[in-house]
Parts: structure tokens; sequence; C-alpha cells
């Protein structure tokens, strides 16, 4: 046999090999887009870790379904134009700015965190543990200083409690917010009142809405600490440490970068807002909208560019506006998100690899949102009437999408595959 014969058959060989290989891989065939058991594998793994689940025949198949019903709605949306809806276009730049902003904390604050044993197991007994605290707070620093100090110099919480609340439960009980469990509380506030003993008083701690000064009065201990259970959520542990962790380090971030940003206020505009927030009608809009609010750095914002950046928080976010501070303070937490985002840009963040693929994984999940949301839209307020509807609509609507589709499924692959 000649070089030439040889080299042909060679090539034959390997080819064989590597098509036989490539059907031996493929799980799942929705309308000509693979779902390959390798991918398949890995993000299983990561359910079956996130989920707390056991591998068995019936998770398979119900991951595998998920993963399907994605792919026929997403092929729907296409067929739909559904990327061209104008909401849809506003949330991909929400996603997207988001995303942006998570990848720059994690090239500046979050690159170097460590977590270790130890609080990861803390974090396992704060799970079975309830918590009576109450504190004190304010809404600044040089505030919460001076209470501090009053507090060293013997002074009562309580009468303290009555002069830095207006809330007049707070004022009258002094500052007793009750019992919580873990994931009810602000991450801050709840990394630093479980850390507590019983009886101990903490140092002022930076929260999301403030200063607070916390007290913890007592605990309640609810179960057993068993070893296989912590093995089993150890990652999950590891991850919530990680969280409260880096919930801190970006309010600390955020007080240092706003502390650099020469944030000025007309006291006259924001107070003019903030009376505009709190009427019914919109008359006197017009004559405030081209008035300058706020300037920072090389940048002012007018009234209206001000509350156009006020419209895109969520509902609970501007439900906490309860007072010309609170916007105040809101203002300035979004204008240095603004810096953040303009410094991530700079970056160029937007243009890695990870980033292109997270947000392409992100825009599809937001799509099969909006188009199983738009299922349920004429729904009434009977919750349970509607529960059993929203199962309907989306079963009788995959039901369409399986009957239009080719859909194809290696059922002894599905069940004998090792993971």
């Amino acid at each position: 046999m000649n070089v030439k014969n040889k080299l042909t058959l060679f090539i034959f060989v390997v080819l064989f090999f590597s098509c036989s290989k490539n059907q031996k891989d493929i799980l799942a065939n929705v309308n000509g887009d693979v779902i390959s058991l390798s991918k398949f594998k890995n993000s299983y793994q990561d359910f079956l870790i996130h989920k707390y689940q056991n591998d068995n025949l019936s998770n398979r198949y119900a991951y595998l379904n998920n993963l399907i019903d994605e792919k026929l709605i997403l092929k729907y949306a296409r067929d739909n134009n559904l990327k061209n809806d104008s909401s849809y276009i506003q949330r991909t730049q929400e996603v997207h700015d988001q995303l942006l902003l998570n990848n720059y904390f994690d090239k500046k604050i979050n690159l170097d965190l460590s977590v270790t044993e130890a609080e990861s197991r803390s974090v396992f007994q704060w799970g079975k543990t309830a918590i009576h605290v109450r504190h004190l707070f304010a809404k600044n620093i040089n505030q919460i200083n001076n209470i501090k100090s009053r507090l060293d110099r013997g002074e009562s919480w309580n009468i303290l409690a009555e002069d830095c609340f207006q809330d007049s439960i707070l004022r009258i009980n002094g500052g007793d917010l009750g019992w919580y469990n873990q994931g009810e509380l602000d991450p801050v506030f709840e990394w630093n009142a479980f850390s507590l003993k019983i009886g101990e008083i903490s140092n002022p701690v930076r929260t999301s809405d403030g200063y607070s000064i916390i007290h913890l009065v007592e605990t309640e201990f609810d179960g057993f600490i068993i070893e296989d259970d912590y093995q089993k959520k150890k990652i999950k542990l590891f991850d919530l440490v990680r969280n409260y962790k880096q919930q801190t380090r970006l309010l600390q971030f955020t007080d240092s970068t706003i502390s650099t940003m020469d944030i000025e206020f007309n006291e006259t505009v924001l107070d003019d807002l903030y009376n505009f927030l709190l009427s019914v009608g919109n008359e006197n809009f017009e004559k405030i909208q081209n008035d300058k609010l706020i300037s920072f750095e090389d940048e002012e914002w007018d009234v209206s560019e001000s509350l156009n950046k006020l419209s895109n928080l969520s509902p609970d976010q501007l439900s906490r506006i309860k007072s010309i501070a609170d916007l105040k303070q809101t203002i300035i937490g979004l204008t240095c998100r603004s810096k953040f985002l303009v410094d991530a840009v700079a970056n160029k963040i937007y243009e890695t690899k990870p980033f292109k693929d997270n947000l392409s994984k992100q825009l599809d999940q937001t799509m099969i949102k909006k188009v199983v949301t738009n299922l349920n839209k004429k729904l009434n307020n009977d919750k349970v009437q509607d529960q059993k509807k929203i199962i309907e609509n989306y079963f009788n609507f995959r039901k369409e999408l399986i009957l239009t589709s080719n859909v194809k499924v290696d059922s002894l692959l599905l069940k004998t595959f090792i993971m």
C-alpha cells in the first residue's frame, strides 16, 4: 500500500471513530439543536449539588425535560421575533449592566476573598438557630458613633432608642426587632448578629440601610448537628459565607468610592423632587424637570435624569424611600452605580469570553421567563385557581410546541450513563 492510500485510510478511520464517538455523546436532539451527554452531566451535577438531590432516573428525566423545554421556548421566541419586544430590550440592558457590575466587583473586591472551614460550620449551625435581636440605628457614621459614645458612657439603651428611631414601636420597645431565622435579615446585619455571643453588643455595623449597633438578646437552637448533613451542604455553605463577606466588602468599597466623587446636591431642588414624588398629579413636573439636582465628578443630573434612574429601581427599593434623607441616599447610590459601570466599560470586561457566555445564558433565561409570564397575564387574583391555571397553561403550551417540533431522546443513554 502506497503512502497516499495509507494516508487516506488513516483519515477515514479517524473520521469514523470521531463520528461514532460524537453520536454516542448525543443525549437529545431538539430541532437539530443537540444536548450532549458531557454538557448535560456537568450541569446536572451542579443541579444535584445545589438542590441537595440524589442521582436517580426520575431526576435525570426531569432535568433533561427542563433543558428540552428551554430549547423549545427559545425557538418559539425566535420564530415570533420576541427579541424586538420593547420590554425585553429594556430588560436585556438591565441584565447586561448587572452582569457587568458583578464581574467588576469580582475583580475589585472578591478576588482574594477566602472562606474557612470554621466559618462554614458556624453558618451551618446558624441555619438551625433562631436569634432575638434589638438594635440602635442611625443614617450616617457620625450619628452612630455619637450613639455608641453615649452608650459607652452608661446612657440607657431605651432612652437612646427613643432618640434614634422615628418608628413609634421601635421607640417604645428599645429597637427590639424580635426573633429571626437565617436568611431573614440584611446579610451584613445578619452576619454580625449571628456572630455575637448572647448578651453581647456589637460595634457600629454598616448595613444597606445605614448603621446599627446590635444586641443579641437570646438564641434558640432547634435540631441536631449531623456531620453527614453538613458535608452534603458544604459547597452551598461556603457560597453563603462568601456572600456575607462580599456584601460587607461591597458596602465598604461603595462608601470609599462615594467619598472621592465630590457629590453636591441642590437641596432646594431635592425638596421639590421629594414633594413631587409625594404629590398625586404631575402638574409641577414641568417646572422642575430641567433643574440641576446633583453634580459629581464631571457629571450633572437634572430632575428628569434622576427620575429616569429612579424608575429602574425595584418596587422594594422604592418603598424604602420614606424621607428626603432616604431619597438623597438612594440617588447617591445611583451615582455610585453609574461610576462603577463607567469603570467596568473602561476595563473592557464586556469583551471577555466568560462575560459573553454568561450574558448569553442569562438573556436566554430572561426570554424564557418572559414567554412563560405572558402565558398567564390574564389570570385573576384567586391564588389557588391561578396556580392550577398556570400549570394547565404551561403544559398546553408545551404540548403545542412538542407537536410542531422534532425531539429525539436517547433513553438508553440517559438510563445507563455513569456520573
